[in-house]
């Protein structure tokens, strides 16, 4: 194959050239190899486009055909490139499935890619943002999520938006600058924060990351990324530096503080080597770590012996949860959020009505 040919994209290689050139000067291809001092099996090889030319070979084809030795490299390399392209044309290509797989509006509506239709583009503005050379990388089995990372439902889509979501936070999170992670620090903005609860979503999320900043821990909110599965997950950047990410999933305050505590205990166990993963319920896993997370978040966001004696008095109004909330100066949507995990109250009841909504 001395020449291919792709739409536009046409490439020569310097073989086709040599051909010509035989079949004018009326010799075999066996003679024109005597004569530059080849061998025969180099000259068909070279004619069929199954070998390039060499620094040797445009040398004696500059001497004997008395042309220039750039014109021999040049078209060396110019058909390397084409077919650099051809490659990068059909590598594009075989990227469209995955690219269809892939919320793309998502990251126009953050301002993170600009706006296209085109597939395309959309691979290469999205290859260039996670600083991958294709997105089949991300399905690669030693990648951040694989098959293997506690999710149960293992369909590709899941794999590659999982990825997409961790690389676009941790790609936010290098950005951002914090001091060196300090885990008695870490431990004390953990009890603090605990304490904020009550206020304001909106008025006290800034200060909680500025906190966790100061102590080496960046928190990153982000909204859901369709198809991903996840909800939540640590990674550490290195051995100072550790990411909360956070999705607004279900967008309701009881469910917020729950996956942060969740995952800040995460970071106090610091496996530094692994990512800790919150998948949506129906797809999730429990380890051991993973147990110790869910207990440690219950802890900190309701005391036990606060809630058993509440619970005793079997009397869930929204007065009752109210008083209680302030009297443990917790969110009474967190509250609710507890009774309804442990089917006190129905999660169709009135009482959602506490459950303050977030936007990220």
């Amino acid at each position: 194959m001395n020449k291919l040919k792709n739409k536009e994209l046409m490439a020569f290689h310097p073989g086709y050239y040599i051909d010509e050139i035989i079949e004018e000067m009326g010799i075999t291809q066996e003679e024109f190899a005597i004569r530059l001092g080849t061998t025969p099996k180099t000259i068909s090889k070279l004619v069929n486009g199954e070998t390039g030319i060499s620094n040797d070979l445009a040398l004696k084809l500059a001497s004997l055909l008395n042309s220039s030795l750039e014109m021999w490299l040049n078209l060396q390399k110019a058909y390397d490139a084409k077919m650099l392209e051809l490659q990068e044309e059909e590598q594009l290509k075989n990227q469209v499935n995955l690219i269809k797989q892939i919320d793309y509006s998502y990251f126009v509506k953050l301002g993170l890619l600009p706006d296209t239709r085109n597939a395309i583009e959309k691979i290469k503005n999205l290859c260039s943002f996670l600083s991958v050379a294709r997105l089949g990388i991300l399905l690669e089995k030693d990648y951040n999520v694989s098959y293997r990372n506690g999710i149960r439902d293992k369909k590709q889509k899941n794999i590659l938006n999982a990825n997409v979501w961790v690389e676009t936070v941790t790609k936010i999170a290098r950005d951002t600058v914090t001091k060196k992670f300090d885990l008695k620090k870490f431990n004390s903005v953990i009890s603090e924060i605990a304490e904020m609860t009550l206020e304001p979503f909106a008025e006290i999320i800034e200060d909680v990351k500025k906190r966790l900043a100061d102590c080496g821990v960046v928190l990153v909110l982000l909204p859901y990324l369709k198809d991903s599965g996840l909800h939540g997950f640590v990674k550490w950047l290195d051995k100072g530096k550790a990411v909360i990410a956070i999705s607004d999933r279900r967008k309701s305050i009881d469910t917020f503080w729950f996956t942060f505590f969740h995952e800040a205990r995460h970071v106090q166990q610091k496996k530094i080597k692994q990512i800790n993963f919150t998948w949506k319920d129906s797809d999730s896993v429990i380890s051991d770590d993973e147990a110790d997370a869910d207990a440690f978040s219950q802890f900190m966001l309701i005391p036990i012996d606060k809630y058993n004696v509440f619970l005793a008095r079997n009397i869930f109004t929204f007065s009752s949860v109210k008083r209680f909330a302030l009297e443990i100066n917790r969110h009474p949507g967190i509250v609710v959020g507890r009774l309804q995990n442990d089917k006190k109250v129905s999660y169709a009841s009135r009482l959602n009505e506490l459950k303050t909504p977030i936007e990220f």
